[in-house]
């Protein structure tokens, strides 16, 4: 007898559809049917071709939610859509198991609809899960209307439907474990997958990049490069820090905001030729080799919850992490020894950790990046999803 799964995720970007390659990966198998149920345009898209073309035999695509252009994905109103839909893919397809691999917001919608008695899966044979990415409850956040959203937003996760609520954040893990114990026992704590990448010299991987062998030390952020992403104060850090180190550079390798672009041009020219630019989207290939043309890896996120592929990225790649010392940013460099973080909001407090982090003093804890590398890597992750979701029914067949 077959088991049948749905995977339902109604957004198509690359982080997300690089989860649903790595469940359907775990899962697939001689008895095992497919479903993934998502937005009407994923063929057109080009995360589609890099993360699921190759699995295409292993799935029935579902393609045919259908958004308003309008609607912006994780809005209130997509939040509803997409609730309603998985309702009418359950009482369609009749899956044993339903997997939401991405679960913000739908978690707290089907919530709702389970407290007013528009949804009751109680009668059906089928287990079901989600992926929830970092809420902001189990973090020190301040001010009444932020609490209040916090209290609603548990009492909403308490009321869903889901059997499982996998944490790629082992900080939810041990708030839930320690403030809402019977919510605790429906979370399963699994990685933030991570690929394994081979490293490579620093003098290739900058040929790539295309910014030449530099003598002096390179730091660098790669991403999205944005103020809200903390870039200005990174920049104006390098400056007061470096200003006599003539040989130490900044690399900013992405996509450039314009509030980027407007506070690099306000500096004097001495500082911009020692700020390299790459405003462009990266290729796979550039990010890896970003970071293995890095001396320290930045990120000086100011109010980021949860994991940071970058922290993760340089912990693989060995390299030294300067970021902020606030939630799992600060607690990762701290645990796992990776570098230095410091307040990125305190000009004074961030310049003294680039001289820290610049120094021969300071050194990457090998074994605790190889640790959380381990710990998040993409093998790690599928293992998690097998014993959950396969486990009793393998040990049945068996």
């Amino acid at each position: 007898m077959s088991l049948r799964i749905l995977i339902v995720d109604t957004i198509v970007d690359g982080h997300h559809l690089n989860y649903v390659r790595l469940i359907i990966e775990a899962l697939r198998g001689e008895h095992v049917d497919v479903v993934f149920a998502t937005a009407e345009d994923v063929r057109e898209r080009a995360e589609y071709e890099t993360y699921l073309a190759d699995l295409s035999d292993s799935f029935e695509l579902v393609d045919e939610f259908a958004s308003d252009r309008k609607v912006l994905p994780y809005s209130k109103l997509w939040r509803r859509m997409s609730g309603d839909w998985i309702m009418t893919l359950v009482d369609q397809y009749k899956p044993d198991e339903l997997i939401v691999s991405y679960g913000n917001g739908i978690t707290q919608y089907l919530g709702m609809q389970r407290l007013i008695r528009r949804l009751d899966w109680s009668e059906r044979k089928m287990r079901s899960h989600a992926v929830i990415l970092s809420p902001r409850y189990a973090y020190d956040l301040k001010g009444i209307k932020e609490r209040l959203r916090n209290w609603l937003s548990i009492k909403l996760t308490k009321a869903s439907p889901w059997d499982t609520i996998f944490s790629i954040d082992p900080l939810v893990v041990k708030y839930l474990e320690k403030h809402e114990p019977m919510l605790a026992r429906r979370v399963v704590g699994t990685a933030d997958p991570v690929p394994m990448d081979e490293r490579m010299e620093r003098a290739e991987a900058r040929e790539r990049l295309g910014i030449g062998e530099e003598r002096g030390a390179l730091l660098g952020i790669a991403g999205l490069i944005d103020a809200r992403k903390g870039v200005p104060r990174l920049i104006d850090a390098f400056e007061k820090t470096c200003a006599d180190n003539h040989g130490t550079k900044l690399l900013l390798a992405g996509k450039h905001r314009e509030n980027v672009i407007k506070h690099l041009s306000e500096k004097n020219e001495a500082l911009r030729e020692r700020v390299i630019c790459l405003n462009r989207y990266l290729s796979d290939e550039e990010f890896r080799a970003f970071f293995n043309a890095v001396d320290v890896v930045c990120v000086p996120y100011p109010d980021h919850v949860g994991s940071a592929s970058l922290v993760l990225r340089a912990a693989q790649a060995g390299k030294l992490v300067l970021g902020t010392d606030r939630h799992w940013i600060g607690w990762a460099i701290e645990e796992y020894g990776l570098g230095i973080r410091c307040d990125v909001m305190d000009p004074e407090q961030f310049s003294r950790g680039i001289e820290k982090v610049l120094s021969y003093d300071v050194v990457v804890d090998e074994a605790g990046a190889r640790r959380l590398s381990e710990l998040n890597s993409e093998q790690a992750f599928r293992e998690t999803w097998q014993r959950v979701v396969l486990g009793e029914r393998v040990m049945v067949e068996a």
